[in-house]
């Protein structure tokens, strides 16, 4: 199989983390939910149980390493003559303790059995953690898988509610870890296994495991507990990050072909580091794919726990011009998927890239071809020859032969040249193309980037003839975007179907899977993780969005497609000639052309059931012939399943709906409000003008006062005086005359006989 790891098994318990509690997290188990349950118990699990994981040192006071920090896939070996399925896990002590690390495996068979025992509880706060005793457990044993959920007893279902927990733990297999480090340089972080490689005799089997750290190591451990040997056997440990990069994932390809053809002999590594070959002009960061050779063993001498085919070149995610515009920052990427793009059947891997956080805020995805990788790590070198001049090309007369980081048999016999070389350049010129010339979707926006992809690849169309990758998209502000990938058809439409809320705001996606069911009418989940939920959705939905033949082609969704003769909009629906899809433009015709429209009138939206409500502009994304339609989400009712813990158990998973428009419908109506505020306004300013004005037009104005209508002791002139005489008046005043000094008396008033005045008329 070309994916990067183990394509995943159907499993009963999914091992997940809780919340630390007192310096220690608590490793538990859980069980998916078929049907939601009646009453009070519609919205939450009926199977859900936890126990505790023992990765332990053994004796007489075990030594508890209690946080679990990844697990591999489930896989399957011979371990002495038994075959088993087994989980790794990397577990570690807690940050402020003394620093160690361990590996231990889990069979299944363990896990499964701890989940059919006794059950713990504590009666009262005050007392402690003991077994319930077997005659208060009711039957059928809670948590086990029924036919219809809803049809559970509600003894049995406030019994589960009330003891989650198992009184057991799970033991580790081989009763002590696989490996324990204790170091004060890194922890462990990841792992990756490669189950059952068989030894030179073929007669023995061994699992080999890639275990990575937080300080940029890697170990190459081989798993020999099975045959009673109680070494730690570290085959290799490089140092293949910067010191202080830890590893964040690690991923094993497997090819279809035996181990010597094509890419099944590599391991590829996505990360991202400081560019060296940007130095001289600044600091920046670039995204990086490394391969090295499962089988590398090593150098001879020095190179004894070096390895001799580590390579790594630049990805190279951008917008194309004159000037690209580039995402430098990978987050995460998909498995490798297998489909059809065009005409011709690929690999490919997606990845999620973004802009530097100090920088205006992008995201976008791009795919890459698995042979557009190996031929990357065949080409030319890149170096420096000295730490002021460029990087350049390496000549090819100055590449040793065979062409370094090559697989070979024994990597031990290889010559000094080739290994000094290697050592020397271990960076390629050429950066790894994308796929369709440019990115599948960009996304600029302030409110959230994109952490994670999960990809359902080959997705066939209603007409059978197209497969579509679609991609979910997690974004660190708990977003979930769907996209069909489309740029295969020589479309450069980004189609986002729907964009839903599924986390609270500011809670980021950390991991999204696609689950199979077990019955082939089952449908596909998508799987969410947060840091503290675990949720899951179907992936498709059609029959909830959409009730009429036009409502359902406009979806444009390739799980969706309107049955002629069910009337029913669903996923693969028989017979398949009879379904109507249009992926590419959403195109009525095929409804029009059975003359749907008459027997099947579009329904009001206030007439929709209350589990089809669309969501809110704010959420939905259009872009391209996309832009205007109606994008439904989930109401809370019918959305997911959800695991939340006892201080978010109100919490609603997800947000208020609300109504979306086209662009069309918005400009009508600001153009409408526009008019009818103008019209408003002129109304109010007219009765207001009329309300206010005085009843004569002729003294409107009388009551104005002016500045010359005051006096210098800053009274009004007209203050108090009595109304206006139209009439003329004469006015005779008698002036004394001046007296014999030449003053003026102060009063008309004397005592002497009246001299002789002059009068003056106004």
């Amino acid at each position: 199989m070309p994916l990067m790891h183990k394509k995943k098994k159907a499993l009963y318990r999914h091992l997940m983390c809780l919340t630390p509690f007192r310096h220690m997290r608590a490793h538990r188990a859980q069980t998916a939910l078929l049907f939601p349950p009646p009453h009070i118990f519609k919205h939450r699990w009926t199977s859900f149980l936890k126990a505790r994981l023992n990765c332990s040192l053994p004796g007489e006071f075990p030594f508890y390493f209690n946080e679990i920090q990844s697990t591999s896939d489930i896989v399957r070996g011979i371990y002495g003559d038994i075959e088993e399925e087994v989980v790794y896990g990397v577990f570690t002590t807690p940050q402020n303790s003394l620093p160690g690390s361990a590996i231990c495996a889990f069979r299944m068979k363990d896990l499964l059995e701890t989940f059919v025992g006794p059950f713990k509880e504590q009666k009262t706060p005050q007392s402690q953690w003991l077994r319930v005793r077997q005659s208060d457990v009711p039957e059928p044993h809670p948590g086990q898988c029924v036919n219809d959920s809803r049809t559970l007893s509600d003894a049995s279902l406030n019994f589960l509610k009330q003891h989650p927990l198992m009184d057991g733990a799970v033991p580790h297999f081989f009763q002590r870890p696989i490996l324990v480090k204790a170091s004060f340089k890194y922890r462990f972080t990841q792992i990756a296994v490669d189950p059952a490689v068989p030894g030179a005799d073929e007669k023995r089997v061994y699992d080999v495991l890639f275990i990575g750290t937080d300080d940029g190591h890697i170990l190459k451990v081989v798993n020999v507990r099975a045959f009673d040997i109680q070494e730690e056997l570290i085959v290799e440990e490089l140092q293949v990050l910067p010191i202080g990069q830890p590893v964040t994932n690690l991923m094993l390809t497997e090819g279809e072909r035996p181990a010597d053809t094509f890419y099944g002999d590599y391991v590829f590594f996505f990360f991202r580091e400081m560019a060296v070959e940007y130095t001289n002009c600044g600091k920046a960061v670039y995204s990086r794919v490394a391969r090295v050779c499962r089988n590398d063993k090593g150098g001879p001498h020095i190179f004894k726990h070096r390895w001799t085919s580590f390579l790594k070149a630049r990805l190279n995610c951008s917008l194309p011009g004159e000037f690209p515009f580039y995402f430098n920052e990978i987050q995460s990427t998909s498995d490798i998927v297998r489909g059809i793009y065009g005409d011709i059947e690929e690999e490919v891997v997606y990845g999620v890239f973004t802009t530097p956080q100090n920088s205006l805020p992008g995201s976008a995805i791009c795919a890459f071809r698995m042979k557009d990788l190996l031929e990357t790590f065949v080409g030319p070198f890149k170096e420096q020859k000295t730490p002021q001049s460029q990087w350049l090309r390496v000549r090819q007369s100055d590449v040793p032969e065979p062409h370094p980081g090559q697989c070979v048999n024994d990597s031990r016999t290889l010559s000094d040249a080739s290994l000094n070389f290697l050592k020397q350049h271990p960076l390629m010129d050429g950066a790894v193309p994308h796929f369709f010339q440019r990115p599948i979707l960009v996304k600029a926006s302030f409110k959230y980037r994109f952490t994670q992809i999960a990809v359902d690849p080959a997705v066939p169309g209603a007409d059978e003839k197209r497969v579509y990758d679609v991609l979910f998209i997690g974004t660190d502000d708990g977003h979930i975007l769907k996209v069909v990938n489309v740029r295969a058809f020589d479309i450069q439409e980004e189609l986002i179907v729907e964009e839903l809320q599924v986390l609270p705001i500011g809670q980021p996606v950390t991991n999204l899977m696609l689950t199979e069911g077990e019955r082939p009418a089952d449908t596909k989940r998508l799987v969410i993780v947060s840091d503290d939920k675990i949720l899951s959705i179907p992936v498709e939905r059609c029959a909830r969005y959409a009730l009429t033949c036009e409502d359902c082609v406009a979806l444009r969704d390739p799980y969706c497609s309107w049955n002629i003769q069910k009337q029913a909009c669903g996923y693969q629906q028989k017979p398949r000639r009879l379904n109507i899809q249009d992926i590419f433009s959403g195109s009525l015709s095929g409804c029009n052309a059975l003359n749907l429209g008459g027997d099947q009138p579009r329904i009001r939206d206030d007439e929709r059931p209350k589990s089809t409500t669309p969501i809110g502009s704010g959420a939905g994304v259009y872009s391209g012939s996309s832009f205007g339609r109606t994008v439904y989400s989930e109401t809370e009712e019918d959305r997911y399943n959800t695991i939340l813990p006892a201080s978010s158990a109100s919490f609603p998973a997800t947000v208020e709906s609300v109504r979306t428009y086209t662009a069309e419908t918005f400009a009508i109506a600001v153009t409408t409000s526009s008019v009818f505020a103008l019209m408003v306004g002129f109304v109010a300013g007219y009765w207001f003008s009329r309300r206010c004005r005085p009843e004569d037009y002729a003294s409107a104005y009388t009551g104005i006062r002016f500045p010359g209508d005051y006096t210098s002791d800053g009274s009004f002139l007209n203050a108090g005086s009595p109304p206006m005489n139209n009439k003329s008046i004469n006015l005779v005043i008698n002036v004394p005359s001046k007296a014999n000094n030449g003053k003026t008396a102060n009063s008309a008033v004397d005592t002497k006989p009246m001299p002789t005045v002059k009068k003056i008329y106004l």
